[in-house]
């Protein structure tokens, strides 16, 4: 029987959940490292939010929760978040299904933001690195291990987390200045994560006037043929990476199809006014590109990359911008009232409205 039988109803209960599991797999990390002095652990374990959790710290015999537990209780979590049909976007279970991030990866996110939500998890993770000059945070080698006592070696790659070049790294952790051990690097996410959670999705702060949120009443009905709107629902639906080109003079209709399709999947659009981007330093489209790419992956939104009107953009630049969205973004549109040069448009589905 699942734990969780019903999706959750909000984004709250989504992390509730989460934390109660976290709260679970600490309470058998204290024991497991408290072993000749779980007194001392239950002290600090007493910070747990389960009065029930807590008291399994206590030195009696036949307390310890089965291993196997922990993942049947991992996996219920990861089914339950899809309430999308419900017009809810749960942000944690839209980045734990695309397949940037692994079971670790997924399990130092968890770890870290419990830390970032709830201060009682520091002397926790204290006492369990060993280090009483911690910073309350959890560190690499904590993550490894307890991954290697909830996943099967064979499924797990541990050297993903120390690797810097990984998604994971680039958006979602701070980023660290941490010189010592690796194992004892502590994990933290970064502010725009937890902002954005906690349901600050709105607040494009640095796209200095060059992004926006297109709304579907923002825009009138317009004739869309048939036959290319099925078309780009299915693209939409797919999970094989495409970038897409909507070809059309102003005002025939390119922000209203999109509209409609994300309406469709229950998601929003991200118009990216590329006159505007690329005006800007190099340093902050390529910040503003990744807060995008973070949005994407937390709430699923479209991307629309809006060339209409901007001329002959510089094609050096436009290649950069789009092979950085590529890394992150299953489906790119773009709109433009002429041609994509040339290397762009040979990768392109183009539509013409």
């Amino acid at each position: 029987m699942k734990l969780y039988s019903k999706p959750f109803s909000d984004v709250n209960e989504e992390i509730d959940a989460w934390m109660g599991f976290v709260d679970s797999l600490l309470t058998e990390m204290l024991i497991i490292r408290g072993s000749k002095e779980r007194t001392g652990f239950y002290t600090v374990g007493q910070r747990l939010s389960s009065d029930k959790i807590a008291d399994g710290l206590l030195p009696v015999e036949g307390k310890n929760v089965p291993l196997e537990e922990f993942l049947t209780v991992y996996e219920d979590l990861l089914d339950n978040g899809d309430a999308m049909s419900k017009g809810i976007a749960f942000p944690m279970w839209n980045l734990f299904r695309s397949s940037f991030l692994d079971d670790c990866e997924r399990l130092a996110f968890i770890l870290a933001l419990s830390a970032d939500l709830n201060r009682k998890y520091e002397q926790i993770f204290d006492a369990l690195s060993g280090d009483s000059s911690g910073t309350g945070r959890p560190t690499i080698g904590l993550v490894i291990d307890i991954c290697s006592l909830i996943f099967d070696k064979e499924d797990i790659d541990t050297s993903r987390l120390l690797n810097n070049d990984t998604l994971f790294r680039r958006l979602i952790l701070k980023r660290s200045q941490y010189r010592g051990s690796m194992m004892g690097e502590e994990i933290s996410l970064r502010r725009s994560v937890i902002m954005l959670l906690m349901g600050n999705e709105d607040d494009l702060t640095r796209a200095a006037g060059s992004v926006n949120y297109i709304l579907p009443s923002d825009e009138e009905e317009k004739m869309i043929s048939p036959g290319i709107f099925k078309e780009l629902k299915m693209i939409s639906e797919s999970s094989e990476r495409a970038l897409i080109c909507l070809k059309g003079k102003r005002g025939m209709g390119k922000r209203f199809l999109l509209t409609r399709l994300a309406k469709l999947n229950g998601v929003g659009v991200i118009r990216i006014n590329l006159s505007l981007l690329l005006t800007l330093n190099p340093e902050m489209v390529h910040d503003i590109l990744e807060e995008i790419a973070l949005k994407y992956l937390l709430f699923s939104d479209m991307i629309y990359l809006d060339a209409t009107g901007a001329g002959k953009p510089d094609e050096e630049k436009f290649k950069q911008v789009i092979m950085l969205l590529k890394q992150y973004v299953y489906h790119i549109y773009i709109g433009v009232d002429g041609d994509l040069p040339g290397d762009i448009a040979s990768d392109a589905l183009t539509f013409i409205l």
